[in-house]
């Protein structure tokens, strides 16, 4: 994705800007950002609080589909939408791995300790 392109949508200091189009650029972005931060939203840095790929699936779709009524984005939410797949492996990896080391924990006491503080 070219945030370059995007960066006109959401510079201020531009007179014309268009506020629909300002949103839409900065939602964009903020997909981008979530989806490269494994869906953890900027200070909220604990796994709880990732978004599900199954949320983000959804949301991308309908942002497909006004972008495509809109006619503004297109390829830049398929773009992010091409990301899912990859989401979902990456997601399911985290998930298998935080098993894989509780459950390698619990037979050791000193590791539980630690890993309770944490």
């Amino acid at each position: 994705m070219n945030m370059e392109h995007l960066q006109q949508f959401i510079d201020l200091r531009r007179a014309e800007i268009d506020p629909e189009m300002f949103a839409a650029a900065l939602a964009i972005c903020h997909i981008s950002k979530l989806i490269a931060s494994g869906g953890i939203s900027i200070g909220r840095p604990d796994l709880e609080s990732a978004l599900p790929s199954q949320l983000l699936e959804v949301f991308l779709l309908r942002a497909i589909a006004t972008a495509q009524k809109t006619r503004h984005f297109e390829q830049e939410w398929r773009s992010l939408q091409q990301a899912i797949p990859g989401i979902k492996i990456a997601w399911e990896h985290r998930q298998s791995h935080f098993k894989e080391t509780l459950a390698c924990a619990m037979n050791v006491p000193e590791e539980m300790e630690y890993l309770s503080q944490n």
